[in-house]
């Protein structure tokens, strides 16, 4: 192997690292992370770095393009149904079938789990790396990190009742400080002053990497009061859970697969649609579970089902990935498709695409779609 397909493989899955890292450093040490250690964990982990986790999502979020939304409703009400309605009732049968088997706050976070949103960048690299449409993972990733901060307690605390040990509108007032007032302060100064917009565009790398350590700093604060408080679960425990995760992430594949097709959407479509019902959200799930059960003792294991799924859900695609670019390619409607991207003269010598679905619907214009 070259060192550049090294330093590639390392760069990929830079927050995987960390994270591996962080845990290792959480249990060598944990007495730093704790509350009330030097780190002060309660106020640099619950609140500096998720402030500025979503900071830096306001500073790239690029809502002028997301706010171009023009139809497909049929579809983004499609996703957003399978991601916090079909996903959770499913994890709540399987956890139901678990319960007493392992460690009650595993089940827990595994329902906690199936509450949050989908991914936004690792949906669209999948679809761009399938051939799949970018557009419907760049819509309804975004629409759904927004739908999360409201739906995701909510769903929670249905599911979990009095167990959950949240009170909402204490939740959705700590989401609004953390959460609405960081991004509203990121857009301002990127819609302020332009310059901001060249700015980040030329640090995306450097941004990327810094909300990946903030992220990796709040779950290090976590382990670390995990580890220092003793861990209320088994060993086995963690492999029930991987296990779990695999079951719930296959069979809510198996169902959006067969379920897609009723709709008449190309095979296209439907792969970014299975991307974006099957995949969880780290960056802004674990903020959320940080920010709901910041005072709860099993914080750390409400974090763990999360964590496992992160790199799960990555590995599963790319093992079907070569299955899914021949099925996307098998359409008899792909012609049609790669002429449904149709471009439209402004007043500037630039035209902005519009992309379609395989309806022929348009669902946004971009200039150039990026991952935030």
């Amino acid at each position: 192997m070259k060192q550049s397909d090294i330093e590639a493989f390392c760069e990929r899955h830079f927050f995987l690292e960390c994270m591996v890292l962080g845990v290792f450093l959480a249990y060598a040490c944990p007495q730093i992370g704790i509350k009330g250690g030097p780190l002060e964990m309660q106020i640099t982990g619950n609140w500096v770095a998720v402030c500025f986790i979503f900071f830096l999502s306001g500073l790239k979020l690029k809502t002028t393009e997301l706010l171009k939304v023009i139809s497909a409703f049929g579809q983004n009400f499609y996703v957003q149904f399978n991601v916090f309605i079909t996903f959770p009732a499913i994890t709540y049968l399987a956890t139901t079938v678990f319960r007493g088997v392992i460690a009650e706050p595993l089940l827990e976070g595994m329902t906690i789990l199936s509450c949050l949103p989908s991914t936004i960048s690792m949906s669209f690299v999948l679809c761009s790396t399938a051939g799949a449409n970018e557009s419907i993972s760049v819509i309804n990733a975004a629409l759904g990190n927004f739908m999360g901060v409201f739906v995701t307690p909510a769903l929670v605390l249905f599911f979990l009742k009095d167990s959950a040990k949240i009170n909402l509108t204490n939740v959705l007032l700590k989401l609004s400080v953390r959460v609405f007032l960081p991004i509203f302060f990121g857009q301002a100064l990127r819609y302020t002053f332009p310059s901001t917009q060249t700015l980040v565009k030329q640090n995306k790398r450097f941004i990327k990497h810094a909300s990946s350590l903030a992220l990796v700093y709040t779950v290090y604060g976590s382990f670390c009061q995990m580890f220092y408080d003793g861990v209320d679960a088994k060993s086995s425990d963690f492999l029930v859970v991987l296990g779990i995760s695999l079951l719930i992430h296959c069979v809510v594949g198996i169902f959006g697969y067969f379920t897609s097709d009723f709709f008449g959407w190309s095979n296209f479509d439907r792969a970014a649609i299975l991307f974006c019902t099957t995949q969880k959200t780290a960056s802004m799930g674990i903020p959320l579970i940080t920010t709901m059960f910041e005072n709860d003792e099993d914080l750390a294991l409400f974090q763990v089902p999360l964590l496992m799924y992160h790199p799960l859900q990555l590995i599963v695609a790319s093992f079907l990935m070569s299955t899914i670019i021949n099925w996307i390619q098998s359409d008899p409607r792909k012609n049609e498709i790669e002429d449904s991207e149709i471009y439209i003269e402004e007043n500037t010598k630039t035209s902005p695409l519009i992309k379609c679905n395989s309806l022929n619907e348009p669902l946004l214009f971009v200039k150039e779609v990026e991952t935030f």
